[in-house]
């Protein structure tokens, strides 16, 4: 017994942790930018732990993903490195500049070059314009000392784009290697004279000192070198430094080998057209033209500004508008061939294609420009990229105007927009599509307005709408659907202002409501239709204010509130009225305001409370009993005062802050009739605000909200009666955001789905639970993009891929391999026949679906074929009779539904075809009378509801008919019935409307029917039922209102029927059948509710 109680009071510790704990809402901006410092301090390690807690459904995972890369990779982590941009590859292949470049860095620091340079290569196939691409090409064969093809791809990349300094370093490297002491020289000098405080300063400057003095390695370089055609004369000069000689004449100041040497190479350079050798059309022409024009001694301490000598630092601060200038000059001369990609240097200034740049990017390639002092004018076809490559759009310019059809497109390569323009403006059709190649709509224009029908569309592809315009206005009839096909309003505009009757329609084709515009002014009548076509609303419009009476029904068609307005503001009597037709509220309004009394009335037609206002200031508020004594006073004190409410049984439901106007302000707790607190939460001018706190009956907590000026912001946690997590996640502006994550009744992890915006987003996965994943599904904003599916053993045996139009067939398999469920997705939604097999491939269920909406026949089979269940849907909700059947055939429940709710009497059966019970509904809720049937058919006891409360309860007199009935108020009290025998027929301890202690319920002769304890209407511990010789029927174990543990059937003769093991209200390991006289027939196993086997 000391163990049992020191366990129980574990488990509620371990209870109370579970529920104490909030998953933070990650920020992941933060983290990654704390996670860039730390890779900045070389604190890779760490980076790569923050970046880590993002999760694979933030919107920032791509970033995390490339900076895990980056830093596994700085790390020497190269596998990891190579993991992390092939996973991001795979999720978002539209960024292959992110993951190409970290997987060719990483094979490339493996020693994997070859490897390096593909990717690259599948970079420039997509994107040949990307400059930094080519010259990290370049390095790959440099480590590998694959000079010419390192040499190549560093040329091209400076093609691209001059300005680049590093490539300009490597190639003046290379040549140095070989010899060619002009190229070295002059590639060295225009990294100097791109960035002359790069990092490789020091290094080209020691380069061209060591070719300026001619040391050792650089005549051995030059002895090996294969000769040097295209500057043969200029490398004889250089290598016999005669401009070493002080009789050579320097034109600059600073008096250096370098000078000397690197003058004397640009007086002897030659510009030769026909020579299509790199450096004779890269650089030649740049510097023969610099010394040429006498701008040497400019050039030299430009390109040594970097080094920090003192004369060069004072000749800068001389001649900064000088140098200014030169720098400008050389811009020009160097844009020239990244604007048209041109080596050959005069064949630039006829090339017939040039690029547009921004901030050393390709934006776009095409015919000319001409620069104004404002803008840049373009001409011709043009295309135009993304900065992944991919073709942004294309067409044709006229004076900057686009002329002609114009295509736009997506950076994943998908179609956006097609149109033709005229001097710049729309003309005719234009045609715009989903990122998905979905079409989005269908404009026409006439000189850039839009002219005639347009048709909007749904990103899976159905009709949204369609409008009909003149001159840019609408004109004409405008028709909405819903996704499922059926007309949502339509409303006629003129001129741009709706014009007659706006009706509007719910999804299942039922008129909704009528309003009756002039002029874009509701006026006239207005009238409001339940789901089923009944009258819910009507009243009347004059300038686009509520005008003259109004009324409201309830759904069931009585009379429910009658009120006025006078220029758009409630005025004279408000009076509500229960659906028995008893006045249950009536007060004043002035000019939209609340004067004089508000009362309100008990079913009984009673006066229960009343109000004072003065001027819509809340005054006072009294309530009564049903004698009209006083019970309870509360006045107005100041700007907040607490004000106490009750209801009609005198019970205090609610203790409030409320300002001068009625208004919520302040602490606001609202209590169950027993007086536990129901719930707590906080306002501020009428918004809630703050942490709002729902309990149940017994005390413990239902759920948890946080507000923020009226919207929900904040962690929510909702709990099942028993104190475990039920469900839980965070909001943000009145959305889901993030991951909810939904537990069973036993706290084992059942769902984790991620929102952004309120739209389910990235990851959702489902569990069993022993905790392995069963599927999960991918979502882009909504929409279903990817289902995968594993075994119990973890292995993948589904996984689909929805086309971009959100198409696809969704097989997922038993452990065996066979089919279990078999469906079609059609514009992202279920569409046509659904099935789900058992094991062996035999139906389970056979269903049908209509653009996501269940419609048609619903049919479930038990294993062996006998029909289960069987009901239509329409529209995705319930129509007509639902019926569910017992093993051998007969009912075990008949039921019926209008627009998806219970609806007349519903019964069911006991497996020999008595009736167990019959309640009657009305529109989904308990009204009227629930019986509970004992043997022969008699009324062990009638509870009484009324729209879903519990009211009261009778049973059959001694007559045969029922007497009068007893009264419980609040749903609360002990029921006890009888047969008209005079035996006792029904026990039951009811709370706030449900059962909560034992229900027993007895046969005629006084034996036990049914007996078991609830909790709060939840059934906990033990249930049995027996036969009317008291034998066991069923013997069932209950955990949270689930079925758990072993439950036993048995025959009359009190042989075992079956005995089943449950877990959580689905059946889960062996399940064992037997025949009357005791022998075993059949086995079966399952898994989590799932049929393995049988045998």
């Amino acid at each position: 017994m000391r163990n049992l109680v020191s366990f129980s009071i574990l488990l509620l510790l371990l209870c109370n942790k579970l529920n104490a704990q909030t998953e933070p809402l990650v920020n992941s901006g933060e983290l990654l930018e704390q996670g860039a410092k730390l890779h900045d301090d070389g604190k890779y390690k760490e980076a790569i732990a923050l970046y880590r807690k993002i999760s694979r459904n933030d919107t920032n995972y791509s970033r995390s993903l490339h900076e895990l890369s980056l830093s596994s990779c700085a790390d020497s982590n190269f596998q990891a490195a190579i993991a992390y941009a092939e996973e991001g590859l795979k999720l978002y292949p539209d960024l292959i500049n992110d993951w190409y470049p970290l997987l060719a860095n990483a094979n490339d620091y493996l020693g994997k070059w070859e490897e390096a340079v593909s990717y690259y290569d599948k970079l420039l196939a997509v994107n040949p314009y990307d400059y930094q691409t080519w010259f990290n090409k370049g390095i790959a064969y440099y480590r590998v000392k694959n000079y010419v093809d390192a040499q190549k791809s560093f040329q091209q990349s400076v093609i691209i784009y001059p300005f680049y300094a590093s490539p300009h370093y490597f190639m003046s490297v290379i040549a140095y290697s070989e010899g060619k002491l002009p190229q070295a020289m002059l590639s060295a000098a225009t990294y100097l004279l791109m960035k002359p405080d790069g990092r490789y300063r020091k290094n080209c400057i020691n380069l061209l000192n060591s070719v300026a003095v001619m040391d050792d390695e650089v005549s051995a370089n030059v002895k090996k070198a294969k000769g040097n055609n295209v500057f043969e004369e200029q490398q004889e000069i250089i290598v016999s430094k005669i401009a070493m000689d002080r009789g050579y004449k320097l034109q600059t100041d600073l008096e250096d080998a370098i000078t000397r040497q690197f003058q004397v190479l640009l007086e002897k350079l030659s510009y030769e057209q026909a020579q299509q050798d790199f450096f004779m059309q890269f650089y030649v022409p740049y510097y023969k033209q610099v010394y040429d024009s006498k701008q040497f001694n400019l050039l030299v301490n430009y390109i040594f500004s970097g080094l920090g000598i003192k004369k060069v630092d004072d000749f800068v601060k001389r001649n900064k508008k000088d140098l200014v200038a030169f720098a400008d000059e050389c811009g020009v001369h160097f844009n020239k061939l990244k604007e048209t990609q041109v080596l050959n240097y005069q064949q630039r200034k006829d090339a017939p294609s040039h690029f547009y740049y921004r901030e050393g990017k390709v934006l776009g390639k095409g015919g000319t420009w001409t620069v104004t002092k404002d803008n840049w004018i373009l001409e011709g076809d043009w295309v135009f990229y993304h900065a992944n490559g991919t073709v942004k759009s294309k067409g044709a310019f006229v004076h900057d105007k686009y002329n002609g059809e114009w295509q736009f497109f997506y950076s994943n390569g998908v179609k956006k927009e097609k149109g033709v323009y005229e001097n710049g403006v729309e003309e005719g059709p234009c045609t715009f599509w989903f990122d998905n190649g979905s079409l989005q709509a269908v404009n026409n224009y006439k000189a850039g307005k839009l002219e005639g029908e347009r048709k909007v569309y749904y990103y899976s592809g159905e009709l949204k709408r369609t409008e009909q315009y003149k001159g840019n206005e609408k004109n004409g009839l405008v028709v909405a659907y819903y996704t499922n096909g059926l007309v949502q309003y339509k409303v006629n505009f003129v001129n741009g202002l709706k014009e007659g009757v706006f009706t509007e329609y719910y999804d299942n084709g039922q008129l909704e409501a009528t309003t009756t515009y002039a002029a874009d002014k509701a006026e006239g009548p207005y009238k409001k239709y339940n789901r089923l076509g009944l009258l819910v609303q009507e009243g009347s419009y004059t300038n686009d204010k509520q005008t003259g009476a109004w009324k409201t029904w309830y759904n069931e068609g009585q009379l429910k509130e009658t009120y006025s307005y006078v220029d758009g503001k409630m005025d004279g009597e408000y009076k509500e009225l229960y659906q028995n037709g008893v006045l249950k509220q009536r007060q004043v309004y002035s000019k939209g305001r609340t004067d004089g009394k508000e009362e309100n009335f008990a079913k009984a037609g009673w006066l229960y409370s009343e109000a004072l206002y003065d001027k819509e200031s809340f005054k006072q508020v009294k309530f009564y009993d049903a004698t009209g004594k006083v019970i309870s006073e509360s006045n107005a004190k100041g700007s907040s005062s607490l004000f106490t409410f009750y209801d009609e049984y005198g019970n205090k439901v609610i203790d409030s802050y409320l300002s001068r106007r009625g208004d919520k302000d302040g602490k606001f707790t609202s209590y169950f009739s027993n007086g536990q607190v129901k719930a707590t939460s906080s306002f501020s001018n009428s918004n809630m605000q703050g942490e709002k706190v729902v309990y149940y009956a017994n005390g413990s907590v239902s759920e948890k909200y946080n507000y923020k000026d009226g919207k929900l912001d904040g962690f929510y946690i909702s709990n099942y009666k028993h104190g475990r997590v039920n469900y839980q996640g965070w909001y943000v502006d009145d959305n889901k955001e993030g991951v909810f994550v939904t537990f069973d009744e036993r706290g084992r992890k059942k769902e984790v789905t991620n929102y952004k915006n309120g739209e389910k987003d990235r990851y959702s996965e489902f569990y069993h639970p022993d905790g392995k994943i069963h599927y999960e599904q991918l979502f882009d904003e909504g929409w279903l993009k990817h289902v995968t599916q594993w075994d119990t053993t973890g292995k993948v045996v589904a996984d689909v891929e929805l086309s971009n139009e959100g198409n696809g067939d969704v097989v997922f398999k038993h452990n065996n391999g066979k089919d279990y469920i078999k469906c079609t997705y059609r514009g992202y939604n279920l569409d046509g026949k659904h099935e789900t097999y058992f094991f062996d491939g035999s139906v389970n269920v056979t269903s049908f679906y209509k653009k996501g909406n269940s419609d048609s026949t619903y049919r479930s089979y038990y294993y062996g074929g006998q029909l289960h269940s069987e009901c239509t849907y329409r529209n995705g909700r319930v129509e007509g009779n639902w019926t569910v059947y017992y093993e051998n055939g007969k009912p075990m429940s008949v039921s019926i539904y209008r627009d998806g709710y219970l609806n007349g009497l519903y019964k069911e059966y006991n497996d020999d075809g008595t009736l167990d019970r019959d309640i009657w509904y009305k529109n989904g809720y308990l009204d009227s009378f629930y019986t509970i049937y004992a043997d022969n058919g008699k009324r062990a006891v009638v509870l009484i509801y009324e729209m879903d409360e519990l009211v009261g309860y009778t049973y059959e007199g001694k007559d045969g008919k029922l007497v009068k009935p007893v009264l419980l108020p609040n749903g609360t009290g002990k029921v006890v019935a009888y047969f008209a025998n005079g035996t006792k027929s029904a026990e039951l301890d009811f709370e706030e409307g449900v059962v909560n202690g034992n229900r027993n319920i007895y046969f005629t002769n006084g034996a036990t029917y049914i007996s078991q304890v609830r909790s709060l209407g939840v059934d906990e511990g033990p249930k049995k039922v027996f036969y009317l010789n008291g034998t066991p029927e069923k013997e069932q174990n209950y955990l949270h209102d689930k079925l758990s543990g072993v439950s036993k059937d048995y025959y009359r003769n009190g042989k075992l029927k079956s005995e089943v093991n449950w877990y959580n209200g689905e059946e889960h390991g062996v399940a064992t059948y037997y025949d009357e006289s005791g022998k075993l027939k059949q086995t079966r196993v399952y898994y989590y509710g799932i049929l393995q086997s049988v045998r």
